[in-house]
């Protein structure tokens, strides 16, 4: 094969690669679904980021509302860039106690607004389970 078309092969792959990983391709929803035999209040509280047992996991170091709006500052056991928890401020929306809310963050101390600005964390809810025969 030529030197040619081999330069020519190469740089149109290269820009291929470019292409892909360059231009957004849309974007993504993940959905999990698990059935937990559990009591519906203590599932709520474990999983609603301002529950009684929202650190269950170690992820959340405090959380708290300080205003009515819907609007909570979270604390996480990360680390940002200054070595400090990363706290993130989130908008709660579509709530429902004790059965389902939806949650987009507002604003992070590790990560540009700009990456948050297309997040939406999908509504969690908690349906009751019915036993099928």
């Amino acid at each position: 094969m030529s030197p040619i078309v081999t330069a020519i092969l190469v740089a149109s792959n290269l820009g291929l690669i470019f292409l892909l990983m360059t231009v957004p391709l849309g974007l993504r929803t993940v959905r999990l679904t698990r059935l937990v035999a559990m009591d519906r209040q203590r599932l709520w509280q474990a999983l609603w980021p301002l529950g009684s047992d929202a650190g269950w996991s170690g992820e959340i170091l405090s959380a708290e509302a300080p205003d009515g709006e819907g609007v909570a500052r979270i604390t996480l056991s990360w680390e940002g860039r200054d070595g400090k928890p990363i706290e993130r401020k989130s908008r709660f929306e579509d709530v429902v106690e004790g059965s389902r809310f939806s949650m987009r963050v507002i604003e992070d101390t590790a990560l540009d607004a700009s990456f948050w600005k297309d997040f939406r964390e999908p509504p969690n809810s908690f349906r009751k389970a019915t036993a099928r025969g």
